[in-house]
């Protein structure tokens, strides 16, 4: 019998869930913390299913990114890499069926299966400060995450949220969302995202020491110089 991927798996469910009318939503949700938007806020998965999700420190923890900007949910499940879009209206929330990578990741398939059906079985969300929880139609939780990330003040307003692991990181700004991989640096660390704001331009976050850091943009080139980069944004540590 051929293999299938999970998320080829899941995108069924989700498809049939889209198919079955908006679901009554609870009349109340915890308002949103505004240091946590809902949208932009990388959403670390705590628990799937009743399961709390355990990650092994050499691993990525699966996680999940609103985009407002284009509607765009993005994540990882453990295994595999996703995208898919979302409608958010009030306390209601669906996910559409996603795509993404198809890899077969030995002991991490059964959790990120179980992380796309209660994608798949959300209705609404409810959020009390940096806690998230994912809702069925009969409000009960399938899902909950934890906010984990570097939240910066840029050019003294702007909010930025960074989550670095040892090879790559993920950064939410103005409503989207940058996957970036680690780069050389003299000093420092240095993310590279390769698809920046601009067609043509790469993205790059520096920092020394965490505590404040510098994002710019640069033309995708190996012959740049410095003249050709410039600055996006300064920003400091909240």
């Amino acid at each position: 019998m051929p293999k299938h991927s999970t998320l080829h798996s899941v995108a069924l469910l989700l498809a049939l869930a889209g198919c079955a009318g908006t679901p009554s939503a609870p009349s109340t949700v915890a308002a949103a913390d505004n240091s946590w938007p809902l949208a932009g806020t990388f959403w670390q998965l705590a628990e799937v299913g009743g399961t709390r999700v355990e990650t092994p420190p050499s691993r990525i923890a699966p996680f999940l990114v609103l985009q407002s900007a284009d509607q765009q949910a993005k994540g990882f499940g453990g295994c595999n890499r996703f995208d898919g879009g979302y409608a958010l209206d009030g306390a209601a929330l669906r996910f559409q069926p996603p795509g993404g990578t198809r890899h077969d990741c030995a002991g991490g398939t059964a959790q990120e299966q179980a992380f796309l059906q209660a994608l798949a079985a959300t209705a609404s969300w409810r959020q009390d400060g940096d806690r998230l929880q994912l809702l069925a139609a009969d409000g009960k939780p399938v899902a909950a995450f934890n906010a984990s990330a570097q939240r910066y003040v840029c050019d003294g307003s702007k909010m930025m949220f960074v989550h670095a692991e040892p090879r790559e990181a993920v950064l939410a700004m103005d409503g989207r969302v940058y996957s970036m991989e680690d780069a050389p640096v003299a000093s420092g660390v240095r993310y590279l995202a390769a698809e920046g704001r601009s067609p043509g331009y790469s993205l790059e976050w520096l920092t020394k020491d965490g505590s404040e850091g510098l994002l710019v943009e640069a033309p995708q080139s190996d012959a740049r110089s410095m003249a050709d980069q410039r600055t996006v944004a300064r920003c400091k540590r909240s």
